[in-house]
């Protein structure tokens, strides 16, 4: 059976959050509060760029798809993207 990895990563944006993408990327925020929290605040107001960490588990070698996030006028942060093995 191939190794699990938890890929961690952050994106920025404004309202609003492009919910499409959790299924895209088959992923999900990181945390209840602040993640989760930022996403439900973007769909009420025109709020300054908001940072949301993501996760998603699956393969090494996965990367989350930047030209859909920009599509949508949100931005993969490169720097963030963290790849950690699940035991």
């Amino acid at each position: 059976m191939p190794k699990t990895y938890r890929h961690e990563f952050q994106v920025q944006g404004t309202a609003p959050f492009p919910f499409d993408m959790l299924r895209y990327d088959a992923c999900y925020p990181a945390h209840e509060s602040p993640d989760s929290a930022a996403m439900g605040r973007l769909e009420h107001s025109r709020i300054t760029v908001t940072t949301v960490t993501m996760v998603h588990t699956g393969e090494k070698h996965w990367v989350p798809t930047g030209a859909r996030w920009r599509s949508f006028m949100w931005k993969v942060v490169p720097t963030t993207h963290k790849v950690i093995p699940i035991e």
